[in-house]
């Protein structure tokens, strides 16, 4: 039988028991596990990546897109929500946050954080 075993956030699990389990279903017989590990961080900084060693690991790093098509996704996160274009944010304020932030993911935490201080700072 075939598997293949995804995890999300890898650099963000600290409990190198759960790796150990991993490498264990590697080697179960009769199995042909493959795992499929995603992170926010490079797999070459993450400190539990010793636990994989000796075996066959394909990095592929996913690239920032453009602003423009980052703007667009936003626009549309908005909007899907019944907002308009940017607001209540600002077109400065999302820049700001595309040219600091690394990652989507990373962008739109800032931005979630930024919208709850708008938020927050009109509440009575």
């Amino acid at each position: 039988m075939r598997y293949i075993v995804i995890v999300d956030d890898v650099t963000e699990i600290p409990d190198r028991h759960f790796f150990e389990s991993l490498v264990g279903l590697l080697e179960l017989p009769g199995r042909h596990v493959s795992i499929c590990m995603l992170g926010n961080k490079k797999l070459n900084e993450w400190p539990l990546r010793e636990v994989f060693t000796n075996r066959s690991i394909i990095e592929h790093e996913l690239r920032k897109p453009s602003k423009e098509k980052i703007l667009q996704m936003i626009r549309s996160r908005i909007e899907s929500v019944g907002g308009t274009e940017f607001h209540p944010l600002t077109l400065d304020e999302i820049l700001m946050a595309i040219e600091e932030k690394e990652t989507i993911r990373d962008i739109l935490l800032e931005l979630e954080r930024k919208v709850v201080e708008k938020v927050e700072g009109k509440k009575p």
